[in-house]
């Protein structure tokens, strides 16, 4: 598997003293959000401690609203924004090495 993953980063043009870095990157972003699918859901529950933390409290809530509202879970809410961002950052650094490279 690690072998097609190498190449496909070698298609998109990466260094290749970066493909491991960002392959690695990937795979302990996705072992990460594997453990937050399975995370019980009151893992970010304030508890007791809830007056002390309203705007957390209020980031929670929030975010509990918005996986109702569409239907998915708060899990692959964040897991979504991760994915984006991860991909969106690796293609900014694929070009910055690139543009170092010349």
């Amino acid at each position: 598997m690690y072998e097609r993953v190498v190449i496909g980063f070698e298609k998109a043009n990466w260094p290749p003293e970066a493909i491991i870095p960002a392959m690695v990157a990937i795979e302990s972003f996705v072992l990460g959000s594997a453990l937050d699918a399975v995370a019980p859901s009151t893992q970010l529950a304030a508890g007791p401690d809830a007056e002390h933390v309203p705007r957390f409290v209020a980031a929670v809530d929030a975010r509990n609203r918005a996986a109702l509202r569409s239907g998915r879970t708060a899990a692959d809410l964040a897991f979504e924004i991760g994915l984006t961002a991860l991909v969106s950052g690796l293609e900014r650094q694929r070009l910055a090495l690139s543009e170092n490279k010349r």
